[in-house]
């Protein structure tokens, strides 16, 4: 599911729904897909490419699916997975809140720099983001995307 969003740049309003929807069912499949894709897609809308305004927005639908599903029918799951006490503190807007942040100042780099004309780190292509997640998230990328 998540090299289809990677993968796929749909034009028609249909395709994007399409891509909204799976980005809205990956957090109750996997918790660790969940953070990589949304990685890759931050990423993407700094880039400040053609497609980094669908990012922005696919960052959004996968973020808030994501809170949403680990706040509510996730959440005894979530919760343990912070160390001691932690899970007991952390809250939806601990998460919301720089989700929202990142895509905002995205935005605001893209508009006061405009969208490059050039390639970025060798391309704007799936395998140089896959190198950063890897490098981040080590111990997960090959179990998701191999």
């Amino acid at each position: 599911m998540a090299a289809t969003v990677i993968h796929w740049s749909p034009r028609s309003d249909i395709g994007k729904l399409g891509s909204y929807a799976i980005l809205a069912l990956i957090p109750t499949c996997h918790l660790q897909t969940s953070l990589i894709l949304g990685s890759i897609l931050i990423t993407e809308s700094f880039m400040r490419v053609e497609r980094s305004s669908l990012a922005r927005k696919q960052a959004f639908v996968l973020g808030s699916s994501f809170i949403y599903w680990n706040f509510t029918v996730a959440k005894f799951s979530f919760i343990r997975q912070f160390p001691g006490e932690l899970g007991e503190i952390v809250e939806f807007w601990h998460l919301l809140t720089p989700l929202v942040f990142a895509i905002l100042v995205s935005k605001i780099v893209e508009r006061k720099f405009g969208i490059r004309d050039g390639d970025i780190w060798g391309g704007e292509k799936w395998n140089d983001q896959f190198e950063y997640c890897n490098w981040m998230y080590p111990d997960v990328t090959s179990d998701v995307f191999h």
